[in-house]
């Protein structure tokens, strides 16, 4: 193992180029809506040794929060298992795809890492409203980026669908809580923060892949509880639904 100085680590969880670019970004906006399940068993990687299980449900996940947190080293890490030391910063969206196993079920996820900068704020809004869960996600040793999760949470009510998604706000780089102990935001604030929310909350490390897994599998079993939920409202209303009523006359 190389020995890593604080500087080195912070300077690798830098994001990494986007695919899309802030002028392509827009013919792409619908993307994220209409990407089928053949796209996104393509180029995946499946949580089991033997012959992949096609997932039941296809999960979109987003990924927000300040620039230099570890969003795009977060979707590298979850997707292909590595931290990659420099990455540059995100300029609009980029994705990947991974299968996961969630108790006896299989699950594609999309992960969209989008960028953090303000002046990319208008394009990242438009994929708020085409999303199955959110994950924000701070820096523990950035107090800054924790005060603006709220920020966030605002955006997601503002602009996300009328029917409200699943959240986990995800505190990360905690492996170098140890060399900044003073600064760092503790992890009773970042519980006390979700619950006053209502959303669920983890803390992470893309460096170590202390519970980035766990994170994801986390928002996905609150997605299906979700989706099987509003499913069985419809049922409901259209079971309930009058029948038309026939006219006597002709």
């Amino acid at each position: 193992n190389i020995a890593l100085t604080r500087q080195d680590e912070h300077d690798f969880y830098a994001q990494r180029h986007g695919r899309l670019t802030p002028e392509s970004t827009h013919s792409h906006s619908e993307s994220l809506h209409s990407y089928d399940q053949q796209n996104s068993l393509m180029n995946t990687v499946v949580d089991s040794p033997t012959t992949p299980k096609p997932p039941e449900r296809i999960f979109k996940i987003i990924l927000i929060g300040d620039t230099g947190v570890g969003k795009s080293s977060f979707m590298h890490q979850f997707c292909d298992h590595v931290f990659y030391p420099r990455l540059s910063a995100t300029v609009g969206v980029d994705f990947r795809t991974r299968n996961i196993r969630v108790d006896k079920y299989v699950y594609s996820i999309q992960l969209w890492d989008t960028a953090g900068q303000e002046k990319y704020r208008s394009i990242v809004r438009t994929y708020f409203r085409k999303v199955d869960g959110v994950i924000i996600v701070y820096d523990v040793t950035a107090p800054q980026s924790f005060r603006n999760v709220r920020s966030w949470m605002d955006q997601i009510s503002e602009f996300g669908s009328e029917q409200k998604v699943p959240v986990i706000v995800v505190g990360n780089k905690i492996d170098l809580r140890k060399t900044e102990m003073e600064n760092c935001v503790t992890t009773e604030m970042g519980r006390t923060f979700a619950v006053t929310y209502g959303v669920m909350f983890l803390e992470t490390s893309v460096c170590t892949s202390e519970n980035v897994d766990e994170a994801v599998r986390l928002l996905a079993s609150k997605m299906k509880v979700e989706q099987d939920a509003q499913m069985a409202t419809t049922v409901q209303l259209t079971e309930k639904s009058p029948a038309p009523v026939k006219s006597c006359c002709k």
